[in-house]
């Protein structure tokens, strides 16, 4: 048996751990009471009890370093939990109060995001909150707590959550995020908190991302104004995995307006915005992608078919433009025919859209090229005009570009069949 074995553990080495717990600087009195309690309940033989109240001096400490180091760091570094209560509520007088609708899981997981504790300590954290829900005496359970089990997890706990220091908000992204929400910045602030963003961890980069995020949201000034300056930095520093995030928050908006917390209800036009601004069309699911790409085509379908329509034109290839060639599937032929017929222009010539959209050909992989190019021998809207000498030309100078960057001959052959189905084409 060893020194922990139950039946050779003495009074002093039970509570050893616990009285020197009290005596740490970095916890109050509400704690302090709590951890005595533990101790004593733990000598009379009550270690499931025990284990309650260290829980509760542990989740109070919690509470207290992150709202010393930030709460809107909190709320933002949980915002992407798919469950869980995780409202904070700023209006309350107490500790408790402040944190009664925020589940305990998601309490744990904010302070380890916010690295104001160690992947040791949180599943320490995580263990005690699991047990004093499955087997301890709040609950009737096939399991049970013993004193080994607390003694252990009270050796963790001390010097890696009691004894640790308490953040200094100095050192923390606290002091630019009260900048962002409380005052209009001038030029020269945000070039100085740009420098700062890009000198922070990973762990604050993805803090900020989602802080930027749940301002975009809700839109409240004077920070919305600032984040969309700060925004496009951030959006280039945080990873791939992350920016999936602003796509699956957009879909959330398009399909339930229980999403928008907003008080004006306009969070899905703001967030569009900004991810138009980053150019992160890509990261939208397909679903949300197709209505934007579809309702873009129509207007530029639109365009092309009004007499001295190209500044229109212009005008829509633009904003076609804005978002990106990240064009899905289902409305893939939908917009590449209009692309096709505003590139080919009319009897009298064309307008800038050839050059506006260029993107949509030239940085697309090669087979999505030739399946562009098909359109021409396939699709009636992009054949509309094809009869006419100066649309034909067009067409034809643009296989021939398309042809000169291919470099397997089967492609080639695919533009040479099309070419020569243009060549003689005819409106039937």
């Amino acid at each position: 048996m060893t020194m922990f074995g139950e039946k050779n553990m003495t009074k002093d080495m039970v509570i050893r751990k616990l009285a020197e717990v009290t005596e740490f600087e970095e916890i109050d009195e509400f704690e302090q009471t709590k951890i005595t309690d533990a101790g004593n309940l733990l000598e009379l033989e009550y270690p499931g009890h025990s284990l309650m109240d260290i829980w509760n001096a542990a989740a109070h400490n919690l509470r207290r370093r992150i709202e010393a180091y930030s709460v809107d760091m909190f709320v933002s570094s949980v915002s992407t939990l798919s469950s869980g209560r995780r409202k904070y509520n700023e209006k309350g007088e107490t500790l408790s109060e402040r944190w009664s609708e925020v589940d305990d899981s998601v309490l744990i997981y904010g302070a380890s995001q916010l690295k104001l504790i160690d992947k040791k300590t949180e599943k320490s954290l995580e263990m005690v909150n699991w047990m004093r829900n499955h087997a301890s005496a709040a609950h009737e359970s096939d399991f049970e707590v013993k004193k080994t089990d607390v003694i252990g997890l009270v050796q963790i706990l001390a010097p890696n959550l009691f004894n640790t220091p308490m953040p200094d908000p100095v050192h923390s992204p606290i002091s630019l995020i009260e900048a962002i929400k409380n005052d209009l910045l001038d030029d020269r602030q945000i070039e100085l908190f740009k420098e700062q963003i890009s000198n922070y961890r990973k762990s604050d980069i993805k803090i900020m991302y989602g802080f930027s995020m749940n301002q975009i949201i809700t839109g409240e000034l004077p920070a919305y104004d600032n984040i969309t300056k700060l925004f496009p930095t951030i959006w280039e520093l945080i990873d791939e995995e992350s920016k999936k995030n602003i796509g699956k928050k957009y879909y959330d908006l398009s399909f339930s307006s229980t999403e928008d917390s907003s008080a004006d209800k306009k969070a899905l036009s703001r967030l569009f915005e900004q991810i138009v601004i980053v150019n992160g069309v890509g990261y939208m699911p397909d679903s949300c992608r197709s209505a934007i790409y579809r309702e873009l085509a129509k207007k530029l379908a639109k365009a092309k078919d009004t007499v001295y329509g190209w500044a229109s034109e212009n005008a829509e290839s633009r904003a076609l433009a804005q978002v990106g060639p990240y064009v899905p599937a289902s409305v893939y032929e939908d917009v590449y025919q209009e692309i096709l017929c505003v590139w080919c222009g009319n009897y009298w010539g064309r307008s800038e859209a050839h050059n506006i959209l260029e993107d949509f050909i030239f940085t697309i992989p090669h087979k999505d090229m030739i399946k562009v190019i098909k359109l021409f021998k396939t699709n009636k809207r992009a054949q509309e005009e094809l009869f006419l000498p100066r649309p034909k030309k067009r067409a034809m100078e643009l296989m021939e570009r398309i042809k000169s960057e291919l470099k397997i001959d089967a492609q080639k052959n695919v533009i040479d069949e099309v070419m020569e189905f243009v060549r003689q084409f005819n409106i039937i």
